[in-house]
């Protein structure tokens, strides 16, 4: 078994063994970062629509937004853990089941919207696997960082100023490499020490 399987099986188990919480305290989670998680695709809808045809670039915009979305929805669950014995992954606190819920959620709008438009649309066995995958995704420390602090910065000032300055920066950033998150995790971590 690789470390990283063994990790998430970690994950999973203090989740499971700690996590109390209910569908509501998700559902108030969702609630709470959903105008968030709109302003990023609010703003990136524009990169990416310039971007189609180049798959480097749309690839980089898609998993920028992902990392964003989810550093958000770890700062909003971790608020909701345990003082004691958090679950963490990659050095981040980790609420898995409420940031599983919120990819769920994402997926499931999208799921709508195309079959309101009169595309095909995920099972819901399809969702949970998707979003199971989106939540696993391999720590970018400077995006989650940064996603963390604006989105911290957002809820105290009652403005989404901080988002948009983060993500607008992270979008002008063309040194970000999503081909290697595990490196980027590496480097993230050493750089915490010192």
């Amino acid at each position: 078994m690789d470390f990283k399987i063994i990790q998430i099986l970690q994950v999973q188990l203090i989740s499971i063994l700690e996590n109390n919480m209910s569908k509501k305290e998700y559902q108030k989670i969702w609630k709470t970062i959903k105008p968030a998680l709109d302003e990023i695709d609010i703003i990136t809808g524009p990169f990416y629509e310039l971007s189609r045809g180049n798959e480097k670039e749309e690839f980089r915009i898609s998993n920028l937004k992902k990392q964003f979305k989810r550093g958000i929805m770890m700062a909003e669950s971790s608020k909701y853990l345990p003082l004691k014995n958090k679950p963490t992954w990659e050095g981040y606190d980790f609420n898995e089941f409420a940031i599983l819920y919120c990819f769920e959620q994402i997926l499931s709008e999208i799921t709508a919207t195309r079959i309101q438009n009169g595309l095909s649309g995920a099972s819901e066995e399809a969702i949970k696997e998707e979003a199971k995958t989106q939540t696993y995704l391999g720590v970018y420390p400077e995006i989650t960082d940064m996603a963390i602090e604006s989105y911290n910065k957002s809820v105290n000032e009652g403005s989404m100023g901080p988002i948009q300055s983060a993500i607008l920066k992270l979008l002008g950033d063309k040194s970000l490499d999503f081909d290697a998150p595990a490196v980027k995790a590496v480097k993230g971590f050493f750089k915490k020490l010192f």
